[in-house]
């Protein structure tokens, strides 16, 4: 009885660590199964980044490729565009007088004449006539390209007008300024009311001044441009007409004359609003008017070349750090 209740417990035992080696062989199997899986899924995955990590490489590398091309084509346009404004400046520069030829007219005089971006949209003229000396500085419309366009209508336009008044004694200003802005609206576009870009009047805002052979006296007209007299130490500050030679609303309005008698020794200056509408200075505020008149009060009694470097100088120190807002002349003479 004792042996056959010890066979049992045996028997039982035996079934009992059998079942348990086939529970820890089962984990042991499917613990290799998992690994196994696992690895394989890891694989795929390092698999497809490097697909994917391959594929942004060609991407990258043909659209860097694409970069240096478009880098180098921009390169080649912006060398053939300089090449070409360079030689747009040289052929404005030769309708434009240089300081000799003013200074044959005006032995006194210098000229300060700074263009924004190579070519200008101002410009300046002197002009012999018989019995009148003429000189004339204007501001077209725009800089850089467009206003050099403009510049080369407008100089010829300005150069034809005053050839008509050759022979004659008296010149009415006023009347050169009406003439020649009846000529260059009926010569530059209409006005198309479908286009927002002619909304602004292309024309020009000009200083006309016309002296008589002893330069004793001017003639003048301006167009949204002051003149400087300076007469034993004091700056008279001559107002224009508050309207552009070209498309305006004032248009059929007419512009005026005005006179000056002139004494030996006295200096007068023409400018365009180049300088006085330059950001610059501590506070970062426009020269303005009230401050180019002070500038030309302080000018007057300095010798003509000392003025022209002091120009310079006042006015590169007062726009350090600041673009040039504009193109920029101013032409100082003595009678």
């Amino acid at each position: 009885m004792i042996i056959n209740a010890l066979t049992i417990l045996l028997s039982v035992f035996a079934f009992l660590l059998i079942l348990h080696n086939y529970f820890c062989w089962k984990y042991n199997v499917d613990r290799v199964k998992v690994h196994a899986i696992t690895e394989t899924e890891l694989e795929s995955k390092i698999s497809k980044i490097d697909a994917e990590v391959n594929s942004v490489q060609k991407t990258f590398d043909s659209k860097n490729a694409e970069m240096d091309s478009a880098i180098e084509s921009f390169k080649k346009y912006e060398n053939d565009f300089l090449v070409g404004v360079k030689y747009a400046e040289r052929i404005q520069r030769s309708v434009i007088p240089n300081l000799l030829n003013l200074k044959k007219v005006f032995p006194q005089s210098f000229v300060y004449y700074a263009p924004r971006d190579i070519v200008s949209g101002d410009f300046y003229t002197v002009a012999q006539l018989e019995k009148n000396d003429v000189v004339v500085v204007a501001d077209c419309t725009g800089h850089g390209v467009p206003g050099g366009f403009l510049t080369m209508f407008c100089i010829t336009a300005v150069k034809d007008r005053l050839s008509k008044y050759y022979n004659s004694v008296e010149i009415d200003t006023a009347e050169v300024l009406a003439k020649l802005r009846s000529f260059l609206i009926a010569s530059l576009s209409e006005k198309n009311d479908n286009d927002s870009t002619m909304e602004f009047s292309d024309g020009m805002d000009i200083t006309l001044v016309v002296f008589d052979k002893q330069h004793t006296k001017i003639n003048f007209s301006l167009a949204n441009h002051n003149l400087y007299v300076c007469h034993e130490g004091q700056v008279t500050k001559y107002k224009g007409d508050r309207m552009p030679v070209g498309r305006h609303p004032r248009q059929d309005e007419s512009f005026h004359m005005q006179s000056c008698d002139l004494s030996k020794g006295d200096m007068i200056y023409f400018c365009s609003d180049g300088i006085q509408d330059q950001i610059g200075g501590p506070e970062e505020q426009k020269f303005m008017t009230k401050r180019l008149q002070k500038m030309v009060g302080d000018l007057a009694p300095l010798d003509i070349d000392e003025q022209y470097r002091t120009t310079v100088k006042t006015v590169t120190e007062w726009k350090e750090g600041q673009e040039q807002f504009d193109d920029q002349s101013l032409i100082g003479i003595r009678v």
